[in-house]
């Protein structure tokens, strides 16, 4: 299963947004134009993206079957420790933070209602800001697991 590297995620996030220039892509997502230019003749080759007039397009038909077969897990762990790294950056705005608490069943609950309430709040305002630059998207994650499913699978790694 193929798993996709964060600059490639941003350059995918970048071209379903429209067709763009690798000048377009660059500035929508700050990343280098040769960067871009050796990503973009990886995806070409994969027939993910096509090429006309200068700009690159998502290839729809090609691009959603080789998306059904991305290995997710390994680009959350990508982001995941990019995120930790970040946090630990003294000039970055990234916020991380992490509690180890007891939590009984009824605060179980209203942990997992606020939850909930974060992801329907998130939807929305996703759902109307969707012509700014993919450089400044927000990643926002959160979740819990006991302290002993974690171990376990630590150990199994």
């Amino acid at each position: 299963m193929k798993s996709l590297l964060l600059v490639e995620r941003i350059v995918l996030e970048s071209l379903v947004q429209e067709d763009r220039s690798i000048i377009e892509i660059s500035e929508d997502t700050g990343l280098d134009r040769i960067l871009i230019q050796n990503i973009l003749e990886n995806f070409l080759l994969s027939s993910i993206v096509s090429i006309e007039n200068s700009k690159y397009k998502i290839n729809r038909l090609n691009f959603k079957k080789w998306v059904n077969n991305l290995n997710i897990k390994s680009e959350v762990k990508e982001i995941l420790n990019s995120l930790v790294k970040d946090s630990f950056n003294t000039e970055s705005d990234t916020i991380l933070k992490m509690r180890k608490v007891w939590i009984n069943e009824g605060d179980q609950k209203i942990l997992n209602s606020l939850l909930s309430q974060v992801d329907s709040f998130l939807s929305q305002i996703e759902s109307k800001e969707k012509l700014k630059k993919t450089k400044d998207k927000k990643v926002i994650m959160w979740g819990h697991s006991c302290y002993k499913d974690l171990t376990d699978q630590y150990l199994m790694a």
